[in-house]
Parts: structure tokens; C-alpha cells; sequence
């Protein structure tokens, strides 16, 4: 390893602009394939006290929730694992060029470069990658991911076990294939399936003990969902559903007469959810959506009923909502802070006029 890579130098030199108050309008382009990334960022993940971490298709971003500053990583990076870390607050992003080397970068918590170096690893072609940060019994760990197979380093390059997690043809499934994975509970690896039958495929997630192999799946409903380790971690696994569209008659649906788990807390070591988020959405007949969309932002969920045009917010460990039956806010909204001393919820909103530059939404509960 090495400090300071050359080839890394141009891809730290963050794009940044001064924006108009609440206006994200002066960020670079990225590699994400939205025209909006940010709307649809897979992740938010608040950095102190205003700060929060974007990632969206590859790329990621630093957004200022009090100036409404947004800084993006340019491109030539392909981000490939985002992750915050406290006592100091700080935050790590992995990331590969496209010669395949990869490169830990360490930010505090108000984006200023701490350190980079490069894992002695090359990312094979279609390869994914997460980083497990050190604890009192372990190193940090890299783990890479080539189809369905896994092979975790250390960070002197080392290969310190390889888990292949193919699912045999079975009466089920004619085919399994990863589609969704998290690492950052080492030695926990949380895989979620796509598992594939005739004119339809189901979705369910199995939680691995890296140490002796053992394997448990979740319970839930077969439709595809997302998931992530959190601090204390424990696995988090959150759905969104739309009941309009064409799909096959066999395939999984949930029941719009049923509460429906829209988001849910796991020991990852026992499999038993801690916590278990649901509510009903009704079907709305017609062309309508119906259905319900579910965000999270560190340690708050954000849940939206599709149907009835509201949305609820919820603590990740509350039973009940801190807020619910919430309305008028647009429809492509990415929640991506709550600040509990201000009772204030943020949201990043697509601004149908100016597209590519989504504004700053600040909504007191």
C-alpha cells in the first residue's frame, strides 16, 4: 500500500460550486445514467450535523444541508462502497479506476481528504467490491465479488477465504443469482437472491456466518428488496412495491387487504427481526399508482404510500411513526437527513422546470 497514489491525486480534487440558497443546481457530471442521480441515490447517509454522503450508480456526493452545497466526486472513479464512521466522525469511500485498481479514500466529517490508499487487488471485469472497517477483534477487510462467488483480503492483499454462494437448480428455481450484498458486519455477508421460475423470479435474503459457513434466510415476502448492515450492525432490509404494471399471474404479489413489512431490523446472528415496520396500501384501480416507496437516511425511514399521496417517517428502533399521514410533497423526493432537535426531515426534489438540478427541501414535522 502507499499513500497519496499519482493516479489519484486529479480524482481527489472533488468538483465543488457555490450554490443559489437550497439550490443543487452546480453539481458535475457523473457517471450515474439519471439525468437526476441523486433522486434515486441507493444511499444517504448523514455526516455529523448537516453533512450527508450520497451514492447513486457509482458515483457519489457530499451535500451541505444548511448551504445546499453539493460536491461529487468526478468522474474517472467508479465508487464502489460508501460508509460513515464515528468516534471520529468520518467517512470512507471505496473506489476503483478503469484499470481495476482500488483505492480506499478517507474523508472527515466536513470532506476534507485525511489519507488514500491503494489495495494491492485488482477489480476483475463486472466485479463488485465493500469494505468492513476494522473492530477490537479484527482488521479492516476488502470483499470482492465476480458472479456468485466471494473472496475476502486483507489489506496487504492476501486472500483470507473465498465463499461461493451458487444455489443449485432446485424444485423452486431454475436459476439463483446474487443480486444485492452487504459486508460491512464482518463476519456476517447478507446476500439477496434472484431467484428465477417460469415467466417470473422471487427475491429473498440469507445471512452467512463467514466463520463456520452457516447460512439462515430471512423471512419475508419474495419481492425484490434492499439491504444494508448498520452500525451496530445489524442487518436492515427495506422493500418498495408499485401494484400497477403488467406482471405475470405467478408471480409474487403482495395482498393490498394485508399489512405489509416495508421495512424491518435483523440479528443477523439469529435471523429475528428486532424491529418490523408495516402498514396497508390499498390497490388503487385504474392507471394511478398504488403501492408504496420506501427511503432510508442513517437511522430513519421514510416510507411513502403511493396510493394515498401521503407519506409516514419513522425512527430505524421506533415502533411508531415520528411522523404520519404527512402530504404535499413532490412526488420525485429523495429523503435524505432528519435532524430530531429542529424536528426537521430533508429532501432532495426534482425541479420539473430546471431538470438535472434538483433543489433543497427543508419540511418541519
Amino acid at each position: 500500500m502507499k499513500n497519496f497514489p499519482k493516479a489519484l491525486i486529479a480524482a481527489l480534487l472533488i468538483c465543488s460550486a457555490a450554490l443559489a440558497t437550497n439550490d443543487v443546481s452546480a453539481y458535475a457530471a457523473s457517471p450515474a445514467s439519471s439525468p437526476d442521480p441523486w433522486l434515486s441515490a441507493e444511499t444517504a447517509l448523514p455526516v455529523g450535523g448537516v453533512n450527508v454522503l450520497l451514492r447513486s450508480s457509482g458515483a457519489a456526493a457530499f451535500l451541505n444541508t444548511d448551504s445546499g452545497k453539493l460536491d461529487v466526486l468526478p468522474p474517472g472513479q467508479k465508487v464502489l462502497d460508501a460508509q460513515v464512521l464515528t468516534n471520529p466522525t468520518k467517512w470512507v469511500l471505496l473506489t476503483a479506476d478503469e484499470s481495476g485498481a482500488i483505492e480506499k479514500q478517507v474523508f472527515d466529517s466536513d470532506g476534507k481528504i485525511l489519507r488514500a490508499t491503494e489495495y494491492p487487488v485488482k477489480l476483475p471485469e463486472q466485479g463488485e467490491a465493500r469494505w468492513a472497517a476494522p473492530t477490537a477483534k479484527t482488521q479492516e477487510r476488502l470483499m470482492i465479488r465476480s458472479g456468485n462467488r466471494f473472496t475476502l483480503y486483507d489489506t496487504a492483499g492476501h486472500q483470507v477465504l473465498r465463499y461461493d454462494a451458487t444455489i443449485r437448480p432446485n424444485a423452486s428455481y431454475e436459476y439463483a443469482s446474487v443480486d444485492d450484498w452487504d459486508f460491512s458486519a464482518y463476519p456476517y455477508l447478507a446476500v439477496e437472491y434472484e431467484g428465477q421460475r417460469i415467466m417470473a423470479s422471487d427475491f429473498f435474503v440469507r445471512v452467512v456466518n463467514l466463520y463456520d459457513k452457516s447460512v439462515r434466510e430471512l423471512p419475508g415476502l419474495a419481492i425484490d428488496k434492499q439491504l444494508e448492515f448498520d452500525a451496530r450492525s445489524r442487518l436492515r432490509v427495506w422493500t418498495s412495491f408499485g401494484y400497477d404494471g403488467i406482471r405475470p399471474a405467478n408471480a409474487t404479489s403482495p395482498d393490498p387487504s394485508q399489512q405489509q413489512s416495508f421495512h424491518a431490523v435483523y440479528d443477523p446472528g439469529s435471523g429475528k427481526a428486532a424491529v418490523d415496520h408495516k402498514l396497508r396500501f390499498d390497490l388503487q384501480e385504474g392507471s394511478e399508482p398504488s403501492g408504496w416507496q420506501t427511503q432510508t437516511a442513517g437511522d430513519y425511514v421514510f416510507v411513502r404510500d403511493l396510493t394515498a399521496g401521503s407519506w409516514n417517517l419513522y425512527a430505524a428502533d421506533g415502533k411508531q411513526p415520528i411522523a404520519s399521514a404527512q402530504t404535499g410533497l413532490e412526488t420525485n423526493a429523495r429523503f435524505v437527513r432528519y435532524d430530531p432537535a429542529s424536528k426537521t426531515a430533508y429532501f432532495l426534489v426534482g425541479n420539473a422546470s430546471n431538470a438535472g438540478k434538483p433543489t433543497l427541501r427543508k419540511i418541519r414535522l
